[in-house]
């Protein structure tokens, strides 16, 4: 009898015990992702990685939310939120400085992980659909080829 392994089939009777992240990273490690972007929040926890990513590189709200065309206050919002998932403080915040705790170091280095490698997992898959890649098997049979 095979054994499932776990995340990936959650929707499918394995185990539901796994937390949202740990269901991304494995399902991009085992490049299920339509499974995965038909769980619930999907799109969100994507959309939170972004934006965390967005602060991290401006190390302020106010133009890390220009540059994602929002408004700061749901974007302040949305790390909150991630924070919260978490159960970790991502920065440092004070009225004229913001910085990254160490779990925000570790959380932008698999952050940027983890949205790459999705990067590139949608443009291979584009690229194997569009027949810019992929395998070509060519089988050669001699007897079939020469008559005597």
């Amino acid at each position: 009898m095979a054994t499932r392994l776990g995340p990936c089939d959650h929707r499918h009777g394995g185990s539901r015990e796994w937390s949202g992240w740990a269901v991304l990273i494995a399902c991009l490690v085992r490049s299920r992702l339509p499974e995965y972007a038909a769980t619930s929040g999907a799109g969100r926890r994507w959309k939170r990685l972004r934006y965390f990513l967005a602060v991290t590189g401006e190390l302020h709200f106010g133009r890390a939310a220009t540059r994602l065309e929002i408004a700061p206050p749901p974007l302040s919002r949305q790390i909150a939120a991630l924070e919260e998932d978490l159960g970790v403080q991502l920065f440092d915040r004070s009225r004229s400085l913001i910085r990254l705790t160490q779990a925000g170091i570790v959380l932008q280095d698999h952050a940027r992980q983890i949205l790459n490698r999705l990067d590139v997992a949608f443009r291979e898959t584009r690229l194997v659909d569009n027949g810019g890649a992929g395998r070509l098997r060519i089988a050669f049979v001699g007897s079939a080829c020469c008559r005597r």
